[in-house]
């Protein structure tokens, strides 16, 4: 299985990929720093070929396979990427640099964080089904005083 991981920061979710039996990982980041450290984090799967990093913005439409063809990848996976969209515009072509770098048939698994800043409203919901069968979860022991 072949998985491109946008908005791979440190190369944390690559690693667990490559762990859950990925076949090959493509980190892709706008920050060379991340990058960086995601190349450190991964050097033995760079050197055995499993793993490379790709400095992009995921916003631009491009192929970050090997030979730069589209549709190459079993997986994408996103996590902490789409919520960097600032409008409509460029949540749209992320997802139009998704599906070109998916193969027909392809997954994309997103995650991302919460919609809501009421923490209150936040701690009710994950607290009733379904949220609160998930894992990882947040659980709310109590209310700061704060508020």
């Amino acid at each position: 299985m072949t998985v491109l991981d946008v908005a791979c920061g440190t190369g944390y979710y690559c690693s667990r990929l490559l762990s859950w039996g990925a076949s090959s990982v493509t980190g892709m980041d706008i920050s060379s720093s991340m990058l960086s450290a995601a190349s450190v984090r991964l050097s033995s799967s760079i050197d055995s070929g499993c793993a490379r990093f790709v400095l992009a913005d995921g916003k631009q439409p491009q192929s970050f396979a090997p030979d730069h063809q589209p549709n190459y990848f079993d997986v994408v996976f996103g996590a902490w990427f789409l919520n960097y969209a600032q409008n409509k515009t460029e949540l749209i072509a992320m997802f139009a640099n998704i599906a070109q770098n998916l193969k027909p048939g392809g997954v994309f698994l997103g995650v991302v964080p919460d919609p809501s800043d009421n923490i209150n409203q936040r701690a009710k919901a994950y607290g009733k089904e379904p949220l609160n069968r998930l894992w990882p979860r947040n659980e709310y022991t109590r209310e700061l005083k704060s508020g």
